[in-house]
């Protein structure tokens, strides 16, 4: 997850903004700036799933050791 939100999240945004600018001043088609968009759209999703799981792995840890789900409970 680190390496998605740390590489490829920022990688992907920096290039459908330089898509994006690409195509605003007619050096990319439309295509090409959609695509980028595209790939940023998935890698942020990508990046989401990992999250959720994250946290659905950790709630169930905690349950199967009988931990209070988040910090700070008393159970």
């Amino acid at each position: 997850m680190q390496r998605l939100e740390g590489e490829a999240l920022p990688l992907a945004e920096d290039a459908y903004a330089s898509a994006a600018e690409g195509y605003r001043v007619g050096k990319f088609d439309l295509t090409a700036t959609l695509d980028a968009r595209r790939s940023f759209i998935q890698t942020r999703a990508a990046v989401i799933d990992a999250r959720l799981a994250l946290q659905t792995q950790t709630l169930r840890l905690r349950a199967l050791i009988g931990a209070a789900p988040f910090e700070g409970e008393v159970q």
